[in-house]
C-alpha cells in the first residue's frame, strides 16, 4: 500500500531520485529494456538473480558460497579490472578486547561460554578467491570456528569491506587485511567499469561475470 517502489538502501540500491540519475545511465537503461541474463535449468531456459558486488579485489566468489540460491553461472572468476577501486585493498585493526565484545553474543547464541579471547587463525584459505576464509576463535578454554561472512557482520563498523581476508595476531591487537567491498559473487561494478573502459561490450562483460549464461529479450505487459 505505499506510494513508492524504491527505497534509499542498498536494497534499491541507494536510489538518490531524480538529482541522481544523469544521461549515461539513462541510455543504458533505454538500450537494455527488456534484456535478461537466463541460465539453462534442465529443459529450459530461466532467468536467475544475477548478484554484484561493489569491488571483487581481484576475484570473484563462488556464489554458493554465499547465496543457497545461486545459480550455475555465478562461478569464481579472475578479475584485473578494478584495481583503481579505492577498496581494492584494505587493513584494518581491533583490539582483542574488542573483538571480545562482538563476539560474545555470538558465541551465547550458539551455546558456547565465552572468556578472554586468546588467538583468531586461519583454518581454510580463500582458494584463490573462490571461497571464504574460515577462523577458529580460542576463547577461554573453547574454540570455534568462524566464516569471514559471519566475522563481517559481527564487526560491523570496524573496517571490513567485504569477507575476503586474513588476521594477523600483533600481541593485544588483531591485524585484518582484505581485500573488495561486498560480497564479491557476481558482477564487479568497478571491474564491469574497467572492462568498459577497454572497449568491453555489455555482453562480453555480462559473459565474463556469469560465464554461460545467455541474454534473452523478453517483454512483460
Amino acid at each position: 500500500d505505499r506510494n513508492f517502489d524504491v527505497y534509499d538502501d542498498e536494497g534499491s540500491q541507494m536510489y538518490m531520485g531524480v538529482r541522481g540519475e544523469d544521461n549515461v545511465a539513462d541510455r543504458a537503461v533505454r538500450d537494455t529494456a527488456g534484456e535478461v541474463c537466463e541460465t539453462f535449468d534442465g529443459h529450459e531456459s530461466k532467468i536467475f538473480c544475477t548478484y554484484y558486488c561493489a569491488v571483487c579485489g581481484g576475484g570473484t566468489v563462488r556464489g554458493t558460497e554465499v547465496f543457497s540460491d545461486a545459480a550455475p553461472p555465478l562461478a569464481a572468476v579472475k578479475c584485473d579490472y578494478c584495481r583503481e577501486a579505492r577498496l581494492y585493498r584494505w587493513t584494518a585493526e581491533i583490539s582483542k578486547g574488542d573483538m571480545q565484545k562482538e563476539l560474545d553474543p555470538w558465541l551465547k547464541e550458539k551455546g558456547q561460554p565465552t572468556g578472554a579471547l586468546k588467538t583468531v587463525s586461519l583454518v581454510r584459505a580463500t582458494g584463490g578467491g573462490a571461497t571464504i576464509p574460515e577462523f577458529d576463535v580460542r576463547s577461554g578454554k573453547q574454540s570455534v570456528r568462524i566464516s569471514g561472512s559471519e566475522l563481517r557482520v559481527l564487526l560491523s563498523g570496524r573496517g571490513l569491506y567485504s569477507p575476503q581476508f586474513t588476521i594477523a595476531d600483533r600481541g593485544r591487537v588483531l591485524e585484518i587485511s582484505g581485500r573488495g567491498h561486498g560480497h564479491g559473487v557476481g558482477l564487479c561494478q568497478w571491474g564491469a567499469r574497467g572492462q568498459a573502459l577497454e572497449g568491453k561490450t555489455c555482453p562480453q562483460i555480462l559473459q565474463h561475470y556469469y560465464p554461460g549464461s545467455t541474454i534473452a529479450t523478453r517483454t512483460w505487459k
